[in-house]
């Protein structure tokens, strides 16, 4: 019987974009199952409520039957060796990100050796796409349809 390779892809999906479900898409593709974390950071404000974003995310997921969503308020790499997955899922758009990427996959990895933290360079499509640019569309009541699942702008 093959190894079961879970791997696990957190964010603050404040909103989940296009972008995100880019990363995951091509995630389901070198693993068995992706579980999608909301990992809450105290040090962000976020514009949705956590109930709001999971709601999100799921609606954003329905159909991909290998992916999980769930919830965690601490450490990822704690939630992934607790739930058995041996990889960590990121992206990035830019060098700004890779760096950012970088010193965290060094500290998840003191933390965690045993968990690989494989990083997707996101669609040229999305390099421009972030939360805060989305959440400025949001209030200006702007069109979301290039930029969101459509499952997530009904619930916005």
């Amino acid at each position: 019987m093959a190894v079961k390779k879970v791997a696990v892809f957190a964010g603050s999906f404040d909103p989940i974009t296009n972008g995100h479900l880019s990363i995951l898409k091509r995630a389901l593709k070198d693993f068995n199952q992706v579980i999608l974390l909301l990992a809450v950071n105290p040090k962000k404000r976020a514009y949705f409520t956590s109930k709001k974003r999971l709601a999100m995310m799921k609606a954003a997921v329905k159909g991909l039957d290998r992916v999980k969503v769930d919830y965690t308020k601490g450490y990822t790499v704690n939630y992934a060796r607790d739930h058995h997955a041996k990889f960590l899922v990121r992206g990035v758009r830019n060098k700004a990100d890779q760096q950012y990427e970088d010193k965290l996959a060094k500290i998840n990895h003191q933390l965690a050796p045993e968990i690989k933290t494989v990083i997707y360079p996101c669609e040229v499509s999305y390099k421009d796409l972030s939360s805060t640019k989305i959440k400025q569309l949001i209030k200006n009541g702007s069109d979301l349809n290039q930029f969101l699942p459509r499952s997530v702008i009904k619930l916005i």
